[in-house]
């Protein structure tokens, strides 16, 4: 199958100038490419009028090609136009006339991120059965600035993929298309590094991501904070941010300052080690699209907590292979951390052991499978149904 992918989000080892955050698409891509699909990547850049990157001339492009993992890469440089929506469409639209022409054909447009990419990934392979996957960025944008992109224009895609079920209910919330849809989720990366067992009694919770406020880390602070003073704890948070600072003031004065350690970025590898000295992983943050780190420490065989109402709730059931906490109620928190620290071994290792089967079932090679064969499926199905529509109006004029 010829796939086009569609995004303006790619890494691009290539051109490390380039803003390039979003490896999941590269996964995708590469399993794709490893079960003996064609991937071409269209990634249409957008240049910041205020960056301090080479970028195009205003409303013209910049088209250069590369591979990655086996995929063709087709990317589009151009510049972000904030304000006139309606200009920045045609001129989207331009660029994909301009990008089309490399292109070739393909057998499915998959658009990851399509409110962004205004007008793009609707103008390109116009014939191809089309796709939109989306994300928390594009609800957000559709809730507060339609003006940039008209909620209508989705309706130029023949079926819907979302990164969560959050995402799902936000998008249901505030639209009406009558288009089949399924989860286009994560998933786990192989990996042989598995929990150490301990016996020393002490409760060893983990965190990794970003120091922000959204993430919550105050709030898993403030609840161990709040175990009685027999239960032995230690936290630690892997990553950095702007909240650092602040974050190790709380700890330093809720008197925990010897129990929490502040580690700062560290490689995959190292993170997937840390995690496996752990007992507990926990991350309740607020508007995550789907946590592919959930899965990774569930895969390691830690007790997972994850945002009740977030896409983290598509892969943990509560109280089975994982638990689901409210990112606000530290009171609560506290009490499942003190339930989890008194939990006989023998059903510790039970939810251990439920954790690690999900995590095995959902490996990078099966979740880009299921994605590829679901977005088929959608737009076979809506074309299919769209076309009956159309033989039964053309039968209806023939009677009448």
């Amino acid at each position: 199958m010829k796939i086009l992918l569609a995004t303006h989000r790619y890494p691009a080892p290539d051109r490390p100038d380039l803003v390039s955050d979003v490896d999941a698409l590269r996964v995708f891509a590469a399993q794709w490419v490893a079960a003996g699909h064609e991937v071409t990547i269209a990634h249409l850049y957008q240049h910041e009028n205020r960056d301090g990157r080479k970028k195009p001339p205003l409303y013209g492009c910049r088209i250069e090609e590369s591979s990655l993992d086996g995929a063709r890469i087709v990317r589009a440089e151009c510049r972000y136009i904030r304000r006139l929506p309606k200009l920045a469409r045609a001129y989207f639209k331009r660029i994909a006339v301009a990008v089309s022409e490399r292109l070739g054909e393909c057998d499915i447009v998959l658009a990851h991120f399509p409110t962004t990419l205004g007008g793009f990934a609707e103008s390109i392979a116009p014939d191809a059965p089309r796709v939109a996957v989306l994300h928390n960025t594009d609800i957000d944008r559709l809730e507060r600035a339609r003006l940039r992109y008209p909620i209508e224009k989705l309706g130029a895609y023949d079926g819907f993929g979302y990164r969560s079920a959050a995402i799902k209910r936000r998008f249901e919330a505030i639209a009406r298309f009558d288009r089949p849809s399924f989860m286009a989720l994560s998933g786990a990366p192989a990996c042989d590094i598995k929990r150490e067992a301990r016996g020393d009694g002490c409760l060893r919770v983990i965190y990794a991501g970003k120091l922000i406020a959204r993430k919550n880390v105050k709030t898993i602070i403030s609840a161990l904070c709040a175990l009685p003073e027999g239960v032995d704890w230690r936290f630690t948070a892997i990553g950095d941010g702007p909240l650092r600072a602040e974050l190790e003031a709380r700890a330093g004065r809720s008197g925990a300052s010897g129990r929490v350690d502040f580690t700062g970025a560290l490689p995959r590898e190292d993170v997937l080690r840390k995690m496996a000295e752990a007992d507990v992983f926990c991350m309740v943050s607020e508007n995550e699209t789907f946590g592919l780190v959930y899965l990774e420490a569930m895969g390691r065989g830690l007790i997972t907590i994850g945002s009740a109402g977030e896409g983290v709730d598509e892969i943990i059931e509560d109280g089975v292979n994982g638990y689901l906490a409210d990112p606000k109620d530290e009171a609560a928190l506290a009490a499942l951390f003190a339930r989890i620290a008194d939990m006989p071994e023998a059903r510790s290792a039970e939810m251990r052991e439920a954790a690690m089967a999900t995590a095995d079932s959902m490996g990078e090679a099966d979740m880009a499978r299921a994605y590829l064969e679901s977005a088929v499926k959608c737009a076979a199905e809506y074309r299919g149904r769209r076309e009956k529509a159309r033989r039964m109006l053309i039968n209806r004029k023939k009677i009448l």
